[in-house]
């Protein structure tokens, strides 16, 4: 009370300093003693100065900062008195409100589970009912009346197209992180990058498997996906169908329109996802390979190519099985190049120096290194061998200074170290006694 009263006698000061501007100002008009004034910032002419002395009247800010420091002052009592009123406290978390309706709808909301509002169109239940219209006009009604004028981007909330602009368009990411260089002008997903990145907690987890997140709806989009598999978002070219929207629009841009984005600085690699092309840097550029094998000297830089090689090598686990031959293996793609290749003759790489055609890009790249290049950066620190391909490496050590032959004829003593070899071993010996 004592401050609001101080900031009350300023108040007062300054109005009866402003009114022995006015009667000086009045005084002034009556002589014509000089026609120019001086005052600590110089010589004035006297039409000029009299101008001056008014707009200080007017507008009081440039009197001395006094009316800048009666609104700070004014600023800091109004946060002290908002922190104060502040006196609706939940009684099961720290959250806090002025309002005790806002208290009521929290309890509800986040401690109570309490969503007594549902939408009649779908699933969806909230404890708020602006919070359902706000659902019902942007998820059924699909109204969207907040348009960027810089894009086609458009929200149902304001404040959407408000962050949207200030981080596409503005490039602004107000909020850092203060364990490494991330940076976003959202505070919600800051909060989120540090519990996921730094934090690792993830509190979320699947009761069908061992994935865990630290956010609710990532869990709800991988459970349907991974075991519901619920792709409602369908190509309208092929048989694609993705769980998110904008995965189908990634789909149609790379797969269809062939447009990829993303372009590598150093080679003609180029992605449609920047994750992809992060990803190719470190693996190719940077040869970075952070996940390495238990069992092994392999290693990858992706997590999903390591479960891969573990599962496939030292598991020998092959879910994919070839319904037209013995082929199976642990890599959905691999099946299908296998079938496209082998059983339905598909070669669309085409080399332009040879009649070769093989159905998988990195084969023909291997091809024209190995071939027409002359590149063979494997080399055999054993003798003079050198090759273009890491497994044909592996293969010529196990054979020839090993002589590792895994693969075994069951009717006779024949023995290789190639799969391939062996069937045809089989095919041409004992094919006549099948």
């Amino acid at each position: 009370m004592k401050e609001e009263a101080s900031g009350i006698d300023e108040i007062i000061e300054y109005s009866e300093f402003k009114e022995n501007i006015k009667n000086y100002v009045e005084k002034i008009e009556d002589f014509d003693i000089s026609e120019q004034f001086i005052d600590e910032n110089g010589v004035h002419e006297r039409t000029v100065y009299l101008e001056n002395i008014e707009n200080e009247s007017r507008h009081p800010s440039t009197h001395n900062g006094f009316h800048d420091d009666v609104l700070k002052t004014k600023e800091i009592n109004k946060k002290s008195f908002n922190s104060n009123m502040k006196k609706h406290k939940c009684h099961l978390c720290d959250y806090a409100s002025i309002k005790k309706i806002n208290l009521k709808y929290h309890i509800e909301s986040v401690h109570l589970k309490l969503k007594k509002h549902k939408c009649h169109l779908c699933d969806y239940a909230v404890n708020q009912k602006h919070i359902l219209k706000n659902h019902i006009e942007s998820v059924h009604l699909k109204l969207k009346k907040h348009k960027c004028h810089l894009c086609d981007y458009a929200p149902t909330k304001k404040n959407n197209l408000k962050y949207h602009i200030e981080s596409v368009h503005f490039k602004l990411k107000k909020h850092k992180c203060h364990m490494c260089d991330y940076a976003v002008n959202h505070k919600n997903t800051l909060k989120y990058h540090i519990e996921s990145v730094h934090s690792n907690s993830k509190e979320h987890k699947c009761h069908l498997c061992d994935y865990a997140a630290n956010r609710k709806m990532d869990l709800k989009k991988h459970f349907d996906l991974v075991h519901l598999e619920l792709r409602k978002h369908k190509c309208h070219l092929c048989d694609y169908a993705a769980n998110r929207k904008d995965y189908l629009k990634i789909h149609i841009e790379s797969v269809h329109l062939n447009l990829k984005k993303h372009k590598c600085h150093l080679c003609d690699y180029a992605a449609n996802w920047k994750r992809h092309m992060e990803r190719h840097l470190d693996s190719v550029h940077s040869n970075l390979k952070k996940h390495k094998c238990h069992l092994c000297d392999y290693a990858a830089n992706r997590i999903d190519q390591l479960k891969q090689h573990i599962e496939s090598v030292h598991l020998e686990l092959k879910e994919y099985k070839c319904h037209m031959c013995v082929y199976a293996t642990s890599v959905k793609a691999s099946l299908k190049g296998h079938i496209e290749s082998v059983h339905l003759k598909l070669k669309e790489h085409k080399c332009h120096l040879c009649d070769y055609a093989a159905n998988r890009k990195t084969s023909l790249k291997r091809h024209i290194e190995s071939v027409h290049l002359k590149l063979k950066e494997y080399k055999c620190h054993m003798c003079d061998y050198a090759t273009s391909v890491k497994t044909s490496l592996k293969r010529h050590i196990d054979t020839v200074h090993f002589n590792l032959k895994e693969h075994k004829c069951h009717m006779c003593d024949y023995a290789t170290n190639r799969r391939g070899s062996l069937k045809k071993h089989l095919d041409s010996v004992h094919s006549n006694l099948k």
